[in-house]
């Protein structure tokens, strides 16, 4: 994990895959990771966006292991505005920040 969103969005890390596709990842409300990375796809621009990891390896909201874990992200306010602006980008460059 990145860290605790107490301090929401200030874990955000950049960096690039192993193919070199920019990734943005971040820990969402509920302490998930999750991850804004541009797609390999090659006909069209799109991004993957969303928990990464939904195994039952993963830690629920409790810490403990097998919980039953959403599978959807949990944004605070100030977390969507910070994906708005990265979205927006890729919106307009054809690729993330």
């Amino acid at each position: 994990m990145l860290g605790k969103m107490g301090t929401i969005m200030n874990n955000m890390k950049r960096s690039l895959t192993y193919r070199g596709f920019r990734l943005l990842e971040f820990i969402d409300y509920y302490q998930q990771e999750c991850s804004l990375q541009e797609s390999s796809i090659y006909d069209i621009d799109c991004v993957w966006l969303g928990i990464d990891n939904t195994g039952p390896e993963i830690k629920g909201q409790k810490g403990e292991y097998n919980e039953c874990v959403p599978n959807r992200m949990h944004l605070s306010k100030e977390q969507i505005v910070i994906l708005i602006d990265e979205l927006q980008y890729f919106v307009t460059h054809g690729r993330l920040k």
